[in-house]
């Protein structure tokens, strides 16, 4: 695995936002930043370039790959690699992060238009779901520099320990409170106690580390929409700079956080959300 946080650029603002909220992560991981961009060459519009119409686009990406990376090390002493790959967007970048492996992959994500966001939202659902790393998405135009509090939702019925270590190694690398959380959709009994059971077990795992925290139980109907503005509306009630979920999960968060639903938490939250695949 290469110590690198991959960032995929076409030199857009959002992802120029997510490069700038790579370098606490880089630096706390003591990473370098991999800069990325695709041409896409699988167009009809690529292949209506000349030969020397082709090595002059390159050559811009490139000057403008080292200028960015330049800057970066210059003001903010963080190693930048930058890489120009050729191919279809979303598998170019698939295929390079299976490639160096890295520890992340911070991606730029928006919900302009409708369109905009389908291509986008699609893409973005991909590489969560393929790289081998952990991806941060960063949607809306102003976050805090740092992390101080994280929203860690949690699986009904099965202990998530992958994301719960994760969390716990960002909240300690930040100094950061975590919140527990998990969303009821059921007025059994037994169903409330598990619930509350699990949340207190994981408290327990989190302050053992010397990591401040809270729990909450909230409660929603099944429907996933209304379960994602629970959510984002929890973790804004608590100032939440970070929300980490995982790919897979059990019962009704299954279908919430995998498919289109994943999309939807993804671009509904203007906080960043870490997405984690299972091992």
């Amino acid at each position: 695995m290469a110590n690198t946080i991959l960032v995929p650029t076409d030199f857009s603002d959002q992802s120029l936002i997510a490069l700038e909220q790579s370098y606490n992560i880089a630096k706390l991981f003591n990473a370098s930043i991999t800069l990325v961009n695709v041409i896409r060459t699988h167009g009809s519009l690529w292949g209506v370039f000349g030969k020397e119409e082709k090595e002059g686009i390159e050559a811009k990406i490139v000057s403008n790959l080292k200028m960015i990376a330049d800057e970066v090390e210059e003001q903010q002493g963080i190693k930048v690699n930058y890489k120009i790959l050729k191919g279809k967007v979303v598998e170019s970048v698939i295929k390079y992060s299976n490639e160096i492996k890295p520890v992340f992959m911070v991606v730029g994500t928006t919900g302009d238009t409708n369109i905009r966001r389908k291509i986008i939202g699609t893409r973005a659902l991909r590489w969560i779901k393929e790289t081998p790393c952990p991806v941060l998405s960063i949607k809306g135009k102003h976050h805090r520099d740092g992390c101080e509090n994280i929203v860690l939702p949690l699986d009904l019925t099965k202990e998530t320990k992958q994301k719960v270590e994760l969390t716990k190694k960002i909240a300690k690398l930040f100094g950061a409170k975590i919140y527990v959380v998990s969303i009821i959709t059921s007025k059994v009994a037994n169903a409330i106690g598990e619930a509350e059971l699990l949340l207190l077990q994981v408290k327990k795992d989190v302050i053992i580390d010397n990591i401040e925290c809270e729990t909450e139980l909230l409660r929603s109907s099944k429907d996933p929409e209304l379960m994602a503005i629970k959510l984002i509306g929890h973790a804004h009630s608590v100032d939440a700079d970070l929300i980490t979920i995982m790919t897979q999960q059990e019962n009704e968060f299954k279908k919430f956080f995998i498919g289109s639903k994943a999309k939807q938490i993804i671009f509904d939250s203007d906080i960043p959300v870490l997405t984690i695949n299972p091992e």
